[in-house]
């Protein structure tokens, strides 16, 4: 598949912090600011990154790249007509190219297929797969931005924070997207749990998640109440913002 590599062509002299160059990232507005902060990538040494610092950088860098990628590529419409953006925006990280898909589902997710794609993203013998997380994190979920009304928004993760930080976008984001109707014994979950499913677990475990995120009575009531609930999942707004 064609691929468009943001970043071709650009480096440094000198190796440079993997959270300098997101930090950068993050902070850019405008191609040429762009342009400037993914300099640093090339010299990214991936698999060298270590837990919480691993997850805050692809974190970072998906939603950084995303909002590069509709300054290069001007995609319109919805996310739903513009998929293959996600497999076609790339940068170079370290010696390889990554895609936005390759960063949520081959970095984040483990290595987990792709929807509509039968291959996992990396083979055993690619040496991206050695730049997976440790563990999947649900949480990432509320997280990434892929650029529809609905996504969580974007903020800056850190190594030291993120814990916290991912409780607060979880906590946040299930506020806005989770309705319980005590009266019907029936719970409206995020759309974003359904679309992850195998990353939540069973129904009865996205509810107990989502009571252990809902903060105030709602919260407490469906941690008791929740396997008795009719579980339902909520519209999502795929329209690209802006």
């Amino acid at each position: 598949m064609w691929r468009r590599v943001l970043n071709e062509g650009s480096g440094l002299a000198n190796p440079a912090d993997p959270v300098e160059v997101v930090q950068r990232l993050l902070a850019a507005t405008d191609l040429v600011s762009f342009e400037h902060a993914t300099a640093g990538l090339s010299h990214v040494v991936p698999s060298a990154l270590k837990a919480a610092s691993r997850t805050a950088f692809w974190l970072n860098l998906y939603n950084a790249r995303f909002r590069h990628a509709v300054l290069v590529l001007r995609p319109t419409g919805s996310v739903l007509t513009n998929v293959l953006l996600f497999e076609r925006a790339s940068y170079r990280v370290g010696s390889s190219v990554v895609s936005l898909s390759e960063i949520e589902h081959g970095v984040l997710r483990r290595n987990q297929r792709a929807a509509p794609f039968f291959r996992k993203p990396f083979s055993a013998a690619d040496v991206r797969f050695e730049w997976q997380v440790d563990r999947v994190d649900p949480r990432i979920h509320f997280a990434l931005n892929c650029g529809a009304v609905s996504c969580p928004p974007i903020r800056a993760y850190t190594a030291a924070e993120l814990d916290r930080q991912l409780d607060l976008a979880t906590r946040s984001y299930l506020a806005q997207h989770t309705h319980v109707d005590r009266a019907r014994y029936e719970v409206t979950l995020s759309r974003l749990i359904s679309l992850y499913a195998s990353d939540f677990g069973r129904r009865h475990d996205a509810v107990e998640f989502t009571a252990r995120h809902l903060d105030g009575d709602d919260g407490r009531w469906l941690e008791e109440h929740g396997p008795r609930c009719r579980v339902k999942f909520g519209s999502y707004d795929w329209r690209l913002v802006g």
